[in-house]
């Protein structure tokens, strides 16, 4: 099988950095779209649609009711704090351990460390700096933008102490993100303040779990998952049969060639996608359960395998919360 990464905000080349300027209104603003490298052709949109729809099927399967805005409490103090920022992984768990044992890596720093970073998609991100989301403060933006699509619904770094700049308008590596800004070449594992997860879904199993492949480019895909079994197999012992993934990216491949009308042509993605993801799901499962010794592991079980005891962790709301 193979992997990719997700897509997630991303700096591509070193224009001058310009420090975030925190504004003192929250602004009306509409979330930009951020064009990205090679997937223009593929609904990303409507594939982090996908997430979404599973997400809430499984917060009903496991009985969570809907927030309701009138009686819940707004965020927590860490939102509030104008000077964090976060940086996302989904539900990377091989990412997670080797963030917390080396920090946030650039493509540069991952080289210089001889860590084997895969893009999760062109673009932006991963080239010298870090990618990260402004806190939702800024600019109100819990429910878009970076920190709307990126940090909220998967696992998340809280980040203090770090110097973040924003892009230029109109460069390169500005995508469109409202509340995107970047770290320069590395975030040190010393200035990660805590972890954010989805409180509601620590009693979810690996297998239900979404891994983000929506949010990565189309043309990533692949790389990312060859590089999660590889990386899976190193880290739980787990050897996957690859057979029917290598199958899924060859039809993948057989279909960009054909001659069909936009609409036919992404709706077999999606299909071959889904296929993709439910696949990639079932790998992450099996290897974790043999790692851990468990039929069914949840996200909790694999978060307190790796989160050291002295790491603070938040729910999505920014609040305190303990496994």
């Amino acid at each position: 099988m193979k992997f990719e990464e997700q897509p997630q905000p991303n700096p591509a080349e070193d224009p001058e950095p310009q420090e975030t300027q925190l504004p003192d209104q929250t602004p009306e603003v509409t979330p930009a779209v951020p064009t990205t490298e090679n997937t223009t052709e593929a609904d990303i949109g409507a594939r982090q649609e996908t997430d979404v729809e599973k997400l809430a099927k499984l917060r009903e399967q496991l009985g969570i009711q809907p927030q309701n805005p009138e009686t819940e409490p707004k965020y927590g103090e860490i939102l509030y704090d104008r000077s964090k920022v976060f940086h996302g992984i989904g539900f990377d768990f091989i990412r997670l351990k080797s963030i917390l044992e080396k920090g946030i890596l650039s493509e540069q720093a991952a080289k210089g460390e001889g860590v084997d970073l895969k893009r999760n998609y062109g673009g932006y991100n991963l080239g010298d700096s870090v990618s990260v989301a402004e806190s939702p403060a800024v600019n109100n933006s819990f429910t878009f933008g970076c920190f709307g699509n990126y940090i909220k619904d998967g696992i998340s770094f809280v980040i203090a102490n770090e110097h973040a700049y924003k892009a230029p308008k109109g460069s390169n590596q500005d995508s469109g993100y409202l509340d995107e800004a970047f770290v320069r070449y590395s975030v040190r594992k010393e200035n990660i303040a805590g972890v954010m997860v989805p409180e509601n879904l620590l009693d979810a199993t690996l297998a239900d779990l979404p891994l983000g492949l929506s949010k990565m480019g189309y043309a990533y895909i692949d790389e990312r998952c060859e590089q999660l079994i590889k990386n899976l197999e190193v880290e739980t012992g787990y050897i996957a049969d690859i057979t029917e993934l290598k199958e899924i990216i060859k039809k993948k491949g057989e279909l960009e060639k054909q001659e069909l009308d936009y609409f036919e042509k992404d709706k077999q993605r999606k299909l071959l996608f889904d296929q993709m993801e439910r696949l990639m799901s079932q790998a992450v499962n099996l290897g974790f359960s043999q790692k851990l010794g468990k039929e069914h592991p949840t996200l909790k079980d694999v978060l307190k395998s790796y989160l050291p005891e002295s790491m603070k962790i938040y729910n999505s709301k920014g609040v305190e919360i303990s496994l």
